[in-house]
């Protein structure tokens, strides 16, 4: 695993948790939607199956379970990406490293926070994971 892929964990991770919310949350619509009315006004439903939408409510409290867990592995990854990020020397490569990979920002706006150039930024970037691989020994 290269250093990049290391440290992209973070928001990969992100990214499916936001997908298990959605997902959550979708399944949580269906459990609670309005049903369909049937077309003949002279039927008369008698019953309520219950067995669809509380299967949608175990679905649900099955993912919120996973999302905890996900949850969980995202905030101790963070963490550990953020303590080794700190380990380097050059507080550039400190800066640019957090708000690309923890902060999620563009290479554009990078550059124009730390005012440099965007090929200034590629090269310091660079540097710095070259400096991340060496520091901690992947």
């Amino acid at each position: 695993m290269t250093a990049k892929e290391y440290l992209r964990q973070i928001h990969v991770l992100d990214l499916k948790i936001k997908h298990k919310q959605l997902e959550k949350e979708m399944l949580m619509k269906k459990a609670y939607g309005v049903s369909a009315v049937t077309s003949d006004p002279n039927k008369v439903q008698t019953s309520v199956s219950t067995e669809g939408p509380m299967r949608y409510i175990e679905k649900a409290a099955d993912l919120e379970k996973a999302i905890d867990r996900m949850i969980d592995e995202y905030i101790d990854l963070r963490d550990t990406i953020i303590n080794q990020i700190h380990k380097l020397k050059d507080p550039r490569h400190i800066e640019i490293l957090h708000e690309r990979y923890v902060d999620c920002y563009s290479f554009e706006l990078i550059a124009v926070n730390m005012n440099y150039s965007i090929r200034q930024i590629y090269q310091i970037h660079g540097d710095a994971l070259q400096e991340f691989t060496a520091v901690n020994l992947m």
